[in-house]
């Protein structure tokens, strides 16, 4: 019997046709599942599609709806037509689509096949199409209808090209018509429609329709048309001498300025630093101005190899890992992402290509849902880092070229030190440049490194001689007479970019060179014309250190025309605006003169500085923390008015907790603490108190507490000065810091009861005043720490139960880190409690919580992410992978400060390893037992003893742990203890004695 045709259109408003009619399928949501199929062109999880359709359900409730509906869409198409298992769903192979024929025959390379292909377009995709309730499926269809735009606009500009060389040019203005009123912002269409305009004798309507782009673009974007776009409208209509003042205006042109200055003189170290690249590092130094960037530039240039230029800010320095994700948007914008994320999301593991889209989040466009990282760590960016680039430098390599390396930061410094394993393999070249006397220690500790390996080339790039500043005079002025030029050349003292503003000042009518202050001179006659609006911008430029977005940009004007101010600043050679749509200036030297000259006036430079802040809270200020959260701060603590940096402050604190960075948090809690009033400077308080106890700064800690509690009772808040007094009393229990540090306590300790009176009192007051989420997440992980410490864990597991309970049930677009924080440390002290007291009840909630958490990018707890996951693999019978999971946390928690957690992990590990890895199980608890010996941690000393006994392979080493142990629980008095004691001392009548073998 033949099989009857289906198929599914999706390129314009949707159908779905069984044989020449349309199938009648009444249920829209069985129509929706229909078209998403027939999209992915491949079996889809039923998981994802529970997801996608029935996202606000139960995992059970949307997999019942799942499957009735798919019995639906069953029904309604011809048999065998959808293909189902266990676990997927699909189309069957006879189901056509209308995309699956356009991209088979956009890529045969045809004329016939690519009009073909375009005449597939009856609309936008699912063009008409809505589905109520179900979020995710409409962000997809969101995504699909922007890429499907794109491939629209393309295939029509293939069109219009076929239709021009046959002569039917009337017909490919049509088709680009069209195109412009889908894509009404896309330049290419619009250059294509001037060209064959022009073409067809049509040269004198050119004009209007580039005026009606220009004016789409600045009341959508506010911005110019391209440099590219500008050209072509130029070449078509003639350049004069007004149009090239009007296209000089607009800024396009000084894009890589310096390209437009004769490269003399620096011919062999190009040559040096091409060379170079080969298996090593390249360092560019130099002063500032001696031609750094432009020296990239021609690198960037040299052999055809694909070459990225990265500057990093000076702003960016304070930001963890800033510095690598300007390497990863850089990729981004230079390849086809959307293929390269696709082949990365499929290669990676899920862990690895979260922290990927962490950190930049905003390149995230991957179907499937993946899990986001527990934890950012050094080691994970690392691992994403290096996969990237070798995703990135498959075909062949890649040169990557950041400029002004001084400025990077700290947390990308350590992920750098992956570089050499990718120079030794020859997958990239990487070349930075820096001004030397601007580097920090972290950076020449760096270079140190590498030079030692042999695996950096230095190329010092110093003035240039005399005769060759007279070459690069003498290619702007020519005939200019040897007496003034002679006095030029020594007066720009051999630095190319003195030169450059010499002649900019010759240009502009400037004079008056003579002196050691002719150039600050210069400065001061080019800012002199502007406007009060326009130096008013420069200066809130120069305050702010590094580009900025024109969005942000037009709120900084207030009042004032954008368009007019960035005109006017472009023109006279301050500022420009670049491909990403930032505006920033042309040379640092012109940012530091009026920044130099701003500082002499206090109030004006605060007044900046404001007005800064107040531009960027204007156009950032709601979204969840992030890091222009620190750059709000910073402004507002240097402005008239620092108080009103305290709400930001709170925030960049909890944006530096997600990143690792606790001392940048502590410094921001601390602004936040100074500045705030009310709940919410009580809540920071807690969090600085917190944070700088789990940093041993304790002395200041305990001041910081007392003011909280004096501060408290002044408001008649009860709840907070009594758990801030019990936190006090918790906090010097030397056992207290290893239960934060998710250690489950192996021996009972009596504690005064008035700590969980007063906690429990804490509580009660708490919800009675409906307090934060916050205070009374840390009542209750106190609570839990204090029963821990006691013995009782079935009351702690409460605590830590309830604590998760009220998470889960308060969830929403206000929880902080801090928050979350409290919660993951209450997901892996259960862990840790069922690993050693094993509870089906706390398996549940594990699993429950496992799958909750799996998106959430939070990125700093109690425990690494790999050490949970290796806890739950182990439980779950997976010990080769649990191990694996284990190392790699042990390799993270080595890279911190946390030798606590680093302890407990190598006790964790041994106990894990000993019976088919012995000798690794001992020289973890021994490394363990000295870790715990300094740190007075007497959980971790007991276990690792209890381990070194077991595992040590010498006899009398064991009996000499085994009397440590002994004395140490006679220290500690606990009868359960000395019972566990004798069980060990049992395994060492059995133990032979290896010293001999060994």
């Amino acid at each position: 019997m033949t099989q009857e045709r289906v198929r599914i259109e999706l390129l314009g408003e949707p159908r779905i046709l069984v044989g020449e009619q349309m199938a009648s399928i009444p249920r829209t949501r069985v129509r929706a599942l229909a078209y998403y199929l027939a999209a992915t062109g491949k079996p889809v999880p039923r998981a994802t599609l529970s997801w996608l359709f029935w996202p606000d359900s139960t995992t059970d409730s949307a997999s019942r709806a799942l499957s009735i509906h798919l019995s639906y869409l069953r029904s309604a198409l011809p048999q065998g037509s959808l293909i189902t298992s266990r676990t997927a769903v699909g189309l069957a192979p006879h189901c056509s689509t209308d995309i699956a024929d356009f991209e088979l025959l956009s890529a045969s390379g045809s004329d016939k096949d690519a009009l073909a292909a375009f005449a597939l377009f009856r609309g936008a995709f699912l063009e008409g199409f809505a589905l109520k309730g179900a979020h995710p499926f409409d962000q997809w269809v969101e995504a699909q209808q922007t890429r499907w735009t794109a491939r629209f606009a393309a295939s029509s500009c293939r069109a219009a090209s076929i239709l021009t060389a046959r002569g039917e040019a009337q017909s490919a203005l049509e088709i680009l018509d069209t195109a412009a009123q889908a894509d009404p912002l896309n330049e290419e269409i619009y250059r294509r429609r001037m060209r064959i305009m022009a073409q067809s004798g049509m040269r004198a309507q050119v004009g209007a329709l580039y005026q009606g782009l220009v004016e789409r673009l600045n009341e959508a974007l506010g911005i110019p048309p391209s440099q590219e776009t500008v050209a072509c409208y130029q070449e078509i209509i003639g350049s004069n001498d007004d149009f090239t003042a009007s296209v000089r205006a607009t800024g396009q042109q000084f894009i890589g300025s310096e390209d437009d200055m004769p490269f003399i003189g620096r011919e062999e170290q190009l040559k040096g630093a091409l060379e170079g690249a080969q298996g090593r590092l390249v360092l560019v130094q130099g002063q500032a101005g001696i031609g750094k960037t432009r020296f990239l530039s021609e690198l960037a240039k040299a052999n055809g190899m694909a070459s990225l230029t990265i500057a990093l800010s000076q702003q960016g320095k304070s930001v963890p890992f800033s510095s690598v994700a300007a390497i990863v948007r850089a990729i981004a914008a230079a390849f086809d992402w959307a293929k390269l994320s696709a082949l990365l999301e499929e290669q990676m593991p899920a862990d690895i290509w979260a922290t990927l889209c962490c950190l930049a989040p905003d390149l995230s466009s991957h179907n499937r849902s993946s899990s986001a990282a527990f934890a950012l760590t050094a080691l994970q960016v690392a691992e994403a880092f290096s996969r990237l680039i070798e995703a990135a430098a498959e075909r062949s390599p890649l040169r990557i070229l950041i400029d002004d390396f001084h400025n990077v930061d700290a947390s990308s410094l350590s992920v750098f030190r992956s570089v050499p394993t990718h120079l030794e393999a020859g997958r990239a070249q990487f070349v930075v440049a820096l001004s030397p006397a601007l580097m920090n220690s972290d950076a020449a500790s760096f270079f140190n490194g590498l030079q030692k390996a042999d695996l950096l080339r230095v190329i010092r790039l110093e003035r240039l001689s005399d005769s060759q500043m007279m070459e690069v005079l003498l290619f702007y002025f020519p005939d200019i007479d040897a007496t003034t030029a002679n006095r030029l050349v020594e007066l720009a003292d051999g630095n190319p970019y003195w030169m450059r503003a010499i002649v900019r000042g010759l240009d502009s009518g400037y004079t008056e060179f003579s002196g050691k202050n002719s150039l600050e001179s210069l400065f001061d006659f080019i800012l002199r014309p502007l406007s009060p609006e326009a130096l008013t911008m420069a200066e809130k430029l120069a305050v702010m250190e590094e580009p900025c977005e024109f969005r942000l940009f037009g709120r900084m004007c207030h009042g004032s025309s954008p368009q007019d101010v960035l005109l006017e600043l472009s023109t006279a050679g301050i500022t420009a605006l670049d491909h990403a749509n930032h505006v920033g200036f042309l040379h640092t030297q012109m940012r530091n003169h009026i920044f130099d000259r701003l500082s002499r006036e206090p109030q004006r430079l605060a007044t900046a500085h404001l007005r800064v802040a107040q531009g960027m809270e204007e156009l950032y200020g709601e979204s969840p923390a992030n890091a222009q959260d620190i750059a709000i701060t910073n402004h507002y603590l240097k402005s008239t008015h620092p108080e009103t940096c305290a709400p930001f402050a709170a925030k960049a604190g909890d944006y530096l907790l997600q990143v690792d960075d606790v001392d940048g948090a502590i410094h921001h809690f601390k602004l936040a603490v100074r500045y705030l009033e009310g709940s919410r400077k009580l809540d920071c308080a807690m969090m600085l108190y917190m944070n700088m106890t789990h940093r041993g700064q304790l002395y200041e800690a305990d001041l910081y507490v007392q003011e909280a509690i004096t501060v408290a009772r002044g408001q008649q808040r009860q709840d907070y000065a009594l758990a801030f007094e019990a936190a006090r009393s918790l906090v010097v229990l030397p056992e207290f810091k290893e239960v934060q540090a998710g250690v489950i306590p192996c021996y009972r300790r009596d504690i005064s009861p008035r700590i969980i009176e007063a906690l429990d009192a804490a509580e009660n007051e708490a919800l009675s005043h409906n307090a934060s989420v916050l205070l009374v997440n840390y009542i209750l992980g106190f609570k839990s720490s204090y029963y821990m410490i006691r013995g009782d864990l079935d009351r702690s597991k409460d605590c830590l139960n309830r604590l998760i309970g009220r998470n889960l049930w308060y969830r929403g677009g206000t929880e902080s880190s801090t928050n979350m924080l409290l919660q993951y440390s209450a997901i892996v002290t259960l862990i840790a409690i069922m690993n050693w007291f094993p509870d089906e009840r706390i398996y549940g909630v594990i699993q429950l919580e496992e799958e909750i958490f799996r998106e959430t990018p939070i990125n700093s707890f109690s425990a690494t992410s790999s050490g949970v996951k290796a806890l739950l693999t182990n439980i779950r019978g997976d010990y080769a992978e649990g191990e694996r999971l284990m190392d790699t946390a042990i390799a993270e928690l080595r890279k911190t400060d946390n030798r606590i957690s680093l302890a407990s992990t190598l006790v964790t590990q041994a106990m894990l390893v000993h019976r088919h890895a012995p000798g690794k199980a001992y020289a973890a608890n021994l490394e363990a037992y000295q870790i715990a010996q300094e740190g007075q941690a007497r959980y971790t000393l007991v276990r690792a003893l209890i381990g070194l006994v077991v595992s040590s392979p010498y006899k009398q080493e064991a009996i000499t742990f085994l009397e440590e142990l002994r004395e140490l629980a006679g220290a500690i008095g606990d009868e359960s203890l000395y019972t566990k004691v004798a069980r060990v001392a049992s395994k060492i009548k059995d133990k032979r004695n290896r010293a001999s073998s060994a």
